[in-house]
């Protein structure tokens, strides 16, 4: 289970992760997209609110490793 920080969300969510992250993979069936930071940090993004049209605002959180 991940544990997330650092959530960033709507407009800014997209610009941070376009002007500031890599992104790594794309899963269509649930709707989110994981990103890499240059400090090697997991970002993920989603839409919590999926049921809205066009799937909501865009949530981004930074994954927490818990080792």
């Amino acid at each position: 289970m991940n544990h997330f920080t650092d959530e960033i969300n709507g407009r800014a969510a997209q610009e941070f992760a376009k002007q500031n992250l890599h992104k790594i993979r794309t899963d269509v069936v649930m709707w989110t997209i994981e990103y890499q930071d240059q400090e090697g940090n997991t970002w993920i993004m989603d839409y919590p609110q999926g049921d809205l049209q066009g799937s909501g605002p865009p949530r981004l959180r930074r994954v927490v490793n818990s080792s």
